[in-house]
């Protein structure tokens, strides 16, 4: 886990196999459902999305088996966010509900609050933008209150997608708040993830210089990491703010090679939902 918060996931990853094996000699099948999930969690953040995938639905096969209910909850938001990643927004949208019933059913607060934050990043995509900033905004009061503030950043990240999508000037408030609380986390994946965030604002308020400082300050620590996935969606953004650049600025002049860059890896990584949004910007 803490190699895993550094970004060092190759050495996270190599733990939790041998947890895994550990949990298997013992015949200890609740550790390995925790396991599966675990490693399914570093194989998303490396962007191997099958892997990932696979890993979640063994946890979720033994967390159904041994009636583990709070697993459950977290299993299917696990699986929904690798559909979502993928536009896959049905079996997305399946997984979301059910993880937030099951949450519900038993009083899991936090699983019924993270299913939320899911439910309304999915209406968001699919077009019902005020459906999902009321459940987003639900959650983050939620997550407030409870002092989780690891996952309130990529709720304001989401939020914040939210309102540049209906065209709401809170964005950049959204932004700078999820902004604020990455740094005092100090944790470089959520620093990076907020900086992407408040880099998409400012360009929707037209501040290219200070969406080009966010979303290269960004790029420079996911660069350092594994994320591809998190390293495309910033590229894509980026070629956007370069292409808005003065022609004597030469960095207008790489926009185009960003943009084919998190082309390419959307592809590799078959983020559709992603895509997408790339071809709908011309550079």
């Amino acid at each position: 886990t803490v190699y895993g918060y550094r970004g060092e996931l190759a050495q996270a990853l190599e733990f939790q196999q041998e947890s895994l094996a550990a949990y298997v000699r013992l015949g200890d099948v609740l550790g390995e459902a925790n396991v599966h999930n675990n490693i399914g969690r570093t194989e998303r953040r490396r962007s191997r999305h099958v892997p990932a995938l696979e890993a979640y639905e063994r946890a979720l096969s033994i967390r159904r088996r041994i009636g583990d209910q709070l697993g459950r909850v977290h299993s299917h938001g696990n699986i929904a966010e690798i559909h979502f990643l993928r536009g896959e927004l049905a079996d997305a949208e399946l997984h979301y509900k059910a993880a937030l019933e099951l949450a519900s059913s038993i009083g899991y607060a936090f699983g019924a609050s993270a299913s939320l934050v899911g439910l309304g990043a999915t209406n968001v995509a699919r077009g019902e933008v005020g459906t999902g900033v009321a459940q987003l905004r639900s959650a983050i009061t939620d997550f407030e209150r409870a002092g989780q503030r690891t996952y309130m950043v990529e709720a304001l990240r989401d939020l914040t997608d939210a309102y540049i999508a209906m065209g709401s000037s809170l964005a950049t408030a959204a932004a700078d708040r999820g902004l604020a609380i990455a740094r005092e986390l100090a944790l470089p994946e959520l620093v990076a993830i907020a900086l992407q965030a408040s880099g998409g604002a400012r360009l929707a308020d037209r501040d290219v210089l200070g969406a080009v400082v966010a979303l290269e300050e960004a790029r420079a620590l996911l660069e350092k990491g594994d994320d591809r996935h998190e390293l495309g969606r910033t590229l894509s953004l980026l070629a956007r703010a370069y292409a808005r650049l003065p022609v004597t600025d030469e960095r207008s002049r790489a926009a185009r090679e960003l943009r084919e860059r998190a082309r390419s890896l959307f592809v590799e990584l078959g983020a559709t939902l992603d895509l997408r949004r790339l071809e709908s910007f011309a550079v």
